[in-house]
């Protein structure tokens, strides 16, 4: 796991434990059932047990309060979906002292019944549901964080992405957008839109020159992060190595390409990424551009995967990063070009995710696209829209966590 289990989770397992502490365990228990007449009916036995296992159950497989016919006062936090998690080190201990009547008998396994039904339910409602999974739009609701990181891959179907280690991790972690749609079938195309709003002028992977606003002209701070450009430098050629100009979409803007000092303030290379990140100095918006090797484009899906592992398991260990960034990754488009989409049968359907302490992990099925991330982004720092595609869209809305 990237991160250590929640708090609340390991104190109420703590205190279901510690409520039955300094009885035998039920293993010992057994033995002396066999030996003694002292310890309760075999009748009473299996009330008391079952009645404990499903107090033990409720606490594992649902995320929420104990029923008040089971009396276990701990409250849980966990996700909108049910996890089946195994507690380490945590034994079921107890033996009974006393025997029970037959009226007490009774109303314990009325009870029981009562608890069983219940728990039962609360099984099936748990895995049929997957909040805050809807058809519908949520409401936005402004975030605490105060920097977004943008993740932007290459050419993947959304889900064999959702299949890899860390990309899976973060989707079940984190808000998936199990319904969203890249916007053209080339690169370049897909990245002026997420900054611009728009894809006019720019139809290829050709070199392209627009004069027209973008999100770093609104934004307080910004920064560029790709993987092999040469830092220090405002370098406008289509390829160095690795690295190609055309997934650097702020670099297609006139504004940019005409003032060298100002591409070289915002654009640079990955390695100075993991420098701000690690150093708690992100601007407030962050693009992070993998090169080749690295984004799904050119090699094994499973390569990016594992770079993006590499380069942010640590990162969202800090608690300082999970409160301040939200995270996003998502893919340019979903194969090699339009045909591509089109005889997959995905409507250019590519894996999204947000990932942060503002955001509740679920499934998202509200459709979504590159213009309603940017619209998000711009939400979220309080920026008015730039062209018809953001103008247009609609910011990611009951994925936010109402902070205490």
């Amino acid at each position: 796991m990237y991160l250590p289990a929640p708090r609340s989770r390991r104190d109420a397992m703590k205190a279901l434990v510690n409520e039955h502490q300094g009885r035998s365990s039920l293993a010992r228990w057994a033995i002396k059932r066999s030996k003694s007449r002292q310890v309760a009916t075999t009748r009473d036995d299996r009330a008391v047990v079952l009645s404990f296992v499903a107090r033990y159950l409720l606490l594992l497989v649902t995320g929420e309060p104990a029923p008040a016919l089971i009396p276990y006062t701990g409250v849980l936090s966990c996700p909108g979906f049910v996890r089946l998690t195994v507690a380490r080190g945590v034994g079921l201990s107890f033996f009974f002292q006393r025997r029970f009547s037959r009226r007490e008998t009774a109303t314990m396994f009325r009870k029981l019944l009562l608890s069983a039904l219940l728990l039962a339910m609360l099984v099936v409602w748990g895995f049929t549901r997957s909040p805050p999974a809807s058809d519908e739009p949520g409401q936005f609701r402004q975030p605490f964080a105060t920097k977004v990181v943008l993740v932007i891959l290459e050419n993947s179907d959304s889900d064999a992405a959702y299949r890899e280690k860390f990309l899976g991790f973060l989707a079940t972690s984190g808000a998936y957008l199990a319904n969203y749609h890249a916007l053209a079938g080339h690169s370049q195309p897909n990245y002026v839109a997420l900054v611009s709003g728009s894809t006019d002028g720019v139809s290829d992977n050709s070199p392209a020159r627009l004069d027209r606003a973008h999100l770093g002209q609104k934004l307080k701070s910004w920064m560029a992060y790709a993987e092999g450009y040469p830092a220090g430098t405002c370098d406008l050629r289509g390829a160095i190595g690795r690295y190609v100009r055309k997934h650097v979409p702020f670099l297609s803007f006139a504004d940019v390409q005409d003032n060298p000092d100002f591409c070289r303030q915002h654009i640079t290379g990955f390695d100075q990424f993991l420098v701000d990140a690690h150093a708690h100095r992100l601007p407030s918006f962050s693009l992070v551009v993998p090169n080749l090797d690295h984004d799904a484009h050119d090699k094994p899906l499973r390569d990016a995967d594992a770079w993006l592992e590499t380069n942010f398991a640590d990162l969202i260990r800090d608690p300082t990063f999970r409160r301040d960034v939200l995270l996003i990754v998502t893919f340019d488009e979903a194969g090699k070009g339009n045909w591509f989409a089109g005889l997959a049968g995905n409507d250019n359907r590519v894996f999204t995710v947000l990932w942060g302490e503002d955001v509740l992990p679920g499934e998202v099925k509200t459709r979504y696209d590159h213009y309603d991330l940017l619209r998000t982004i711009e939400a979220i720092f309080d920026v008015a829209p730039m062209a018809a595609g953001d103008a247009g869209a609609r910011p990611i809305g009951g994925i936010w966590r109402q902070r205490e």
